[in-house]
């Protein structure tokens, strides 16, 4: 919880956005909403720029913009001091946490600032990386091959127990592996799990101390993926929004 800017990190409030620059809309016409934004002079990561602002912007319908495909992620790498949070409500941006009643999907009550530390991370469960490397491993250490069948249908409870707790989830995290409260939706296509290979950003229902601040749908957790060679080229322009719930 602190306060936040224009330009600050942070979950929510309004995105700074340049002037002249057209703003991007749902499938309904309505101007998308600000879910994260990061200034990446805070972040130090060799696959990110050392500057600019990094915005993830969904819808604020009831899918929050999934099905529709109303998102975007948007690099601006010159940060125009000139622009100020009136020259973005001009645009018609909203900030639905400033009325709450009415957008009752959103996941935030209030905007909250970001901070970032490094970390090293394993598999998380339910990931398709996670579920590739037990298959992998069965067949190479153990003569194991489930021949596509659903290794929860051939391990036994136990083995299934130890495979969920050797995987615990990373919450809110860039890059690493994702975690879902029911599938990973790449699992269902091979061509969607090559496309979307990395991991751009997770974002879970969360709390300080007992109090929820981030909450989809009933706890869920949402996630940014992208292509690798993509994000070496900084070429945000497309990317796959996917969240869940229990």
């Amino acid at each position: 919880e602190g306060p936040t800017t224009l330009t600050s990190s942070k979950l929510g409030g309004y995105p700074y956005w340049p002037k002249g620059m057209e703003f991007p809309k749902d499938s309904y016409g309505d101007n998308l909403c600000l879910l994260a934004q990061f200034n990446l002079a805070d972040i130090k990561d060799e696959r990110l720029p050392d500057h600019g602002l990094l915005q993830f912007l969904i819808s604020t319908d009831d899918e929050l913009g999934m099905d529709t495909h109303s998102y975007k992620v948007i690099y601006h790498e010159n940060i125009d001091p000139t622009v100020t949070e009136e020259s973005v409500k001009e645009l018609g941006v909203i900030d639905p946490c400033e009325n709450p009643k009415d957008y009752v999907m959103w996941p935030m009550l209030n905007s909250y600032p970001v901070s970032f530390e490094s970390r090293i991370e394993g598999y998380s469960w339910k990931c398709i990386e996670s579920y590739n490397a037990m298959v992998q491993v069965l067949k190479d250490e153990y003569g194991i091959d489930n021949n596509d069948e659903y290794l929860g249908d051939i391990l036994d409870e136990e083995d299934w127990d130890y495979f969920y707790h050797a995987c615990p989830n990373s919450p809110n995290n860039m890059f690493g592996f994702p975690f879902f409260c029911q599938d990973d939706p790449r699992s269902y296509d091979d061509a969607m799990m090559e496309k979307y290979d990395t991991l751009l950003f997770q974002l879970d229902s969360s709390h300080i101390g007992k109090r929820t601040v981030v909450q989809f749908g009933d706890m869920g957790v949402s996630n940014f993926f992208i292509n690798g060679q993509a994000l070496k080229s900084r070429d945000f322009s497309d990317v796959l929004f996917y969240w869940d719930c229990t």
